[in-house]
């Protein structure tokens, strides 16, 4: 439900906002005054609009609107500005102070409903357009310290150990079964060669690998790295999480870049490339053995404290106990089945992955959209515009993501 905060002195205003907001499904956080509404707007849990009246005492809107569009907030709120003044160089006043929309009172309740549609299609692309920008902003430091690595591969000749090898060489995986098996379903041994070859690419030697006994415990070990795969032979969804302290991902770090890490930020996207690179490992396997599988969506790391509820982590959590180079991570994989969905458009949902491509070879050989693909509120208005210019009947085959894939996803939104 979507949070409006309603600025307004005048107490029947309120009660008239309130029963509006309520009954058109919003969730109404009422201010009676400039200064307690800037400090709401201004909060980490701040409504994404704010319907603000314009004669106040005190702070009144226009210096509302002026503090919050000067405020260097991530997210910036959808300011519609309430006033019965209805002259057009104040409503030009308004505006130029930093309102998005002007409403003259008494409002128009379809024309009111309407403009806070309006509002919530404006929030909803600019906190998609702040999405892109922060996986930009993470690639490209994941991307710097991927040259760096590549480039310390390219000049480095393996230095010899006492038995003449600079890691030890993982054992070949076992004959692959029969039956495809998802990630959390491959035998220790096999899971054990997986992550020793792809640990090999970031200069890291697994010393040992144990299941891990008893329940998966969820308590904060320090810093946390998700990432997920999807295998689409069964439709298994994988989670992949690395647990491990700060000090041991800097220990872990030094001895990839034979270097000190600038940062917490550079041991964090350094953590969360090697979760990448174990399912790389895992996908590369599996592409081989059962078709094709990939990693949909970005990997992530974050400190165990800015996590703040439990980890809707299943009980069958397959987990074990990592000794890498001397330290200690805890490796858990945890599989969920999504059935492939054919769905129309209107019942798409952000995040959902496309099991195949769209629109179908049947229908064009050029898809729009590749298998793979993660959907978000512009690619699925561009499946609803295919639909409707081309096929009306044509669904898209979907993924629906993991609760733990969306739990990591919506956290790093909001962190």
């Amino acid at each position: 439900m979507i949070r409006v905060l309603v600025v307004d002195d005048d107490p029947t205003a309120q009660k008239v906002m309130r029963h509006f907001l309520e009954r058109c499904g919003y969730h109404p956080i009422i201010c009676s005054n400039g200064q307690s509404a800037l400090s709401v707007a201004q909060s980490p849990e701040a409504p994404a609009i704010v319907i603000l009246d314009w004669m106040m005492p005190g702070m009144d809107g226009l210096a509302v609107c002026r503090a919050l569009r000067s405020s260097k907030l991530k997210y910036r709120p959808y300011v519609i500005l309430f006033s019965t003044k209805t002259d057009k160089s104040e409503i030009a006043e308004g505006l130029d102070a930093g309102a998005d929309d002007f409403v003259s009172k008494p409002f128009n309740v379809p024309e009111m409903q309407a403009r806070l549609r309006v509002a919530c299609r404006s929030v909803d692309y600019q906190r998609e357009l702040q999405d892109r920008i922060d996986e930009v902003e993470a690639l490209s430091q994941r991307n710097a310290l991927l040259s760096e690595l590549i480039s310390k591969n390219r000049d480095e000749k393996p230095a010899p150990a006492a038995n003449g090898t600079a890691h030890p060489v993982p054992h070949p995986a076992a004959p692959a079964p029969a039956r495809t098996k998802s990630p959390g379903e491959l035998s220790t041994n096999e899971t054990r060669f997986i992550v020793s070859a792809a640990l090999l690419e970031l200069h890291l030697a697994l010393e040992s690998m144990q299941a891990h006994s008893g329940h998966v415990d969820t308590e904060s070990p320090g810093c946390y790295a998700w990432t997920s795969l999807v295998l689409h032979s069964n439709g298994a969804w994988t989670d992949l999480l690395i647990a491990t302290t700060v000090p041991h991902a800097s220990t872990l770090f030094d001895k990839t870049f034979a270097r000190r890490s600038r940062s917490v930020g550079d041991i964090l996207v350094y953590l969360s490339e090697i979760a990448r690179t174990i399912a790389g490992g895992f996908v590369r396997t599996l592409s081989r053995r059962a078709g094709e599988a990939h990693q949909p969506l970005m990997a992530r790391a974050f400190h165990a404290d800015s996590i703040r509820a439990s980890l809707p982590l299943p009980i069958d959590a397959q987990a074990f106990d990592l000794s890498v180079d001397g330290c200690p991570l805890r490796l858990t994989l945890s599989t969920h089945r999504s059935a492939k969905l054919n769905l129309a458009p209107a019942k798409l949902q952000p995040m959902d992955i496309l099991a195949d491509n769209f629109p179908p070879a049947a229908v064009s050989q050029v898809p729009l959209l590749r298998a793979g693909a993660v959907l978000t509120p512009r690619i699925i208005e561009k499946i609803a515009f295919e639909t409707e210019t081309v096929d009306e009947s044509q669904h898209a085959d979907v993924y629906r993501p993991s609760p733990l894939a969306k739990y990591f996803v919506q956290h790093a939104k909001s962190a």
